[in-house]
């Protein structure tokens, strides 16, 4: 993806997980959620977590859209963490 749809979908993601944590802590623990260059001019998203405090660190990574929006890219990477599947890659 480009860097400014791997942006759009950290700061809809950033959004989403603020609201999230309004509403009360969560179990998992996010580490770092960034665009990574993947090429010369490629973006993905990573968002590196463990499910619970202390658990064994998990990463979440987009290279592409595939016909999806960012907005729906943010949301699936928070469903990822809530339902707390262990998954490398959504």
């Amino acid at each position: 993806m480009q860097r400014s749809e791997a942006d759009e979908t950290l700061d809809h993601l950033h959004e989403v997980l603020d609201e999230r944590f309004e509403a009360g802590p969560a179990d998992y623990v996010i580490a770092h959620a960034i665009a990574t260059s993947t090429g010369a001019d490629t973006f993905a998203v990573e968002v590196v977590y463990s499910p619970t405090a202390g658990a064994e660190t998990r990463e979440i990574r987009v290279d592409e859209l595939d016909g999806r929006t960012p907005l729906e890219i943010a949301w699936e990477i928070y469903r990822t963490l809530e339902s707390g599947t262990p998954t490398d890659a959504v």
